[in-house]
């Protein structure tokens, strides 16, 4: 069972509700601080303590109330910047929370933004995975490249594994209007 799932069946068997999701728990302590219950999680029996739960749930409240709000405020107010520093601050939270960023991948993220990047954030099921790095498209070719060769140089046992590209937004989500669909981000920028 993910981490997620049980940490909601152990606040609700904390506190005697049914809450199917984290968003619920969310919504239900949303004000207050999460501290005393998650207290009382982490001092659960020790296979849960294993698991971190309290890591877990906090990384969710992070993403929930933190991140994905700055994400989308840059987003609507065009700041590459703030959107990248989302990126890299959810990026964070995931390696210190989650525990699920392998070393190549945080070394890639760290060096993305060395390397000029506006932000980068690993992505994925976890234990290795993926990431992407929030560069301009004037820079991206150059980037990639300055990228690898600082990948390929800290690892040179998996620099032949790895996959290098640019690539450019899809066109995201449609929603309808009186018009009919319309891409959501014509509706922000529009």
């Amino acid at each position: 069972m993910p981490r997620a799932s049980l940490a909601v069946s152990a606040y609700n068997d904390l506190n005697g509700t049914a809450h199917r999701v984290l968003g619920d728990i969310e919504k239900e302590t949303r004000g207050t601080s999460a501290s005393r219950w998650l207290g009382k999680l982490a001092g659960r029996k020790a296979e849960d303590r294993k698991l971190d739960l309290p890591g877990r749930v906090r990384q969710f409240l992070l993403e929930e109330r933190s991140t994905t709000p700055k994400a989308f405020q840059a987003l609507l107010w065009r700041d590459a910047r703030a959107f990248g520093g989302a990126l890299s601050l959810s990026h964070h939270a995931s390696r210190r929370l989650l525990w699920n960023i392998v070393p190549e991948i945080d070394f890639l993220q760290r060096s993305a933004v060395r390397l000029g990047a506006a932000g980068a954030t690993g992505f994925g099921a976890g234990f290795g995975g993926s990431i992407f790095a929030l560069v301009e498209a004037g820079r991206s070719e150059g980037f990639v490249r300055a990228w690898r060769e600082q990948y390929s140089r800290r690892y040179p046992e998996r620099a032949a594994e790895a996959s290098f590209f640019v690539t450019r937004p899809g066109p995201g989500i449609r929603v309808w209007d009186e018009s009919g669909p319309v891409r959501f981000v014509d509706l922000l920028f529009g």
